[in-house]
């Protein structure tokens, strides 16, 4: 029986000593998971996300940007959208509330490829991935629309 006993409790210190250094394992992969996620957190404030060289960290601070900014001109748009001009050739729109992809910023701006001219577009979407890939796929057709249209100009002026 002594013997038993003696064998239970090596078995016994065996099994806490394992149980303790797991304990520490865990402790310490918890505290490296803690300090990765904080440096990530931390990367993250210190570059914030851009739209036309526009920075911000959420859609509040976007929405910030167009109020009472005096460099954008008010353009007409129909009601789910407000837009505004910003220097030559860039424009902003907003989706408005009752918008399918609500709260939603598109910047386009005009770029010159050798001789002709496109228009590109910058999203910051805060909707569902669905209702932005909809967004995406309706301004992208709008803005070969707009190309075409000045692919079209271009070739009348050269005439």
């Amino acid at each position: 029986m002594a013997r038993t006993m003696t064998k239970l409790r090596k078995y016994k210190c065996r099994t806490t000593a394992a149980l303790a250094t797991r304990r520490a394992l865990e402790a310490s992969l918890a505290l490296f998971l803690s300090a990765y996620g904080m440096a990530e957190s931390a990367r993250a404030q210190q570059e914030p996300s851009k739209i036309c060289g526009v920075a911000y960290g959420d859609s509040k601070e976007l929405t910030r940007y167009f109020e009472g900014n005096p460099k954008l001109q008010p353009l007409d748009a129909p009601a789910s959208y407000k837009s505004f001009a910003e220097g030559q050739g860039q424009t902003w729109t907003l989706t408005q509330p009752g918008h399918y992809a609500h709260f939603s910023v598109v910047c386009r701006h005009v770029v010159q490829d050798g001789e002709s001219f496109r228009v590109a577009s910058d999203f910051a979407c805060f909707a569902s991935r669905a209702d932005c890939d909809r967004l995406i796929a309706d301004f992208q057709e709008l803005d070969k629309q707009m190309t075409q249209e000045a692919k079209r100009m271009q070739g009348q002026n050269k005439k």
